[in-house]
């Protein structure tokens, strides 16, 4: 639908540095992470690349829920949910949202029979190690 193609294009734009910062701070954070929260997984995508390398938008992520939406996502074992993962998590930032729950869905994804998830799975496990 519309959302999803909206969400979509923000992503595109926002994976451009200062472009991530502009629709960041133009309001984008709460309705993407509610699409999520709402089914669309598709705004994943964009909330990782909003996140992408830019430790405020990381954490205004995590303040709005979208980390932990995030999490909630990750028994699909989709690849955009678990790259944007990656990019929203930091060991500096958002440690205090590695609890066992979350944990035990991340550690459940490195069965995935897609090498990138699995990849990506590691990488967010080794941040935290």
């Amino acid at each position: 639908g519309q959302k999803e193609a909206s969400a979509f294009a923000l992503g595109s734009l926002a994976f451009d540095n200062p472009n991530n910062v502009l629709i960041a701070n133009a309001g984008a954070i709460d309705p993407l992470v509610a699409m999520l929260r709402s089914g669309k997984e598709t705004a994943a995508s964009a909330l990782g690349c909003l996140a992408f390398c830019n430790d405020e938008i990381k954490i205004s992520i995590a303040n709005a829920g979208g980390v932990d939406a995030l999490f909630r996502w990750l028994p699909s074992k989709n690849f955009e949910v678990i790259r944007a993962l990656r990019w929203t998590m930091s060991p500096r930032l958002n440690a205090w949202m590695i609890n066992s729950s979350n944990m035990s869905l991340l550690v459940d994804v490195l069965d995935s029979d897609d090498g990138k998830i699995r990849k990506d799975a590691i990488d967010v496990l080794k941040m935290f190690a």
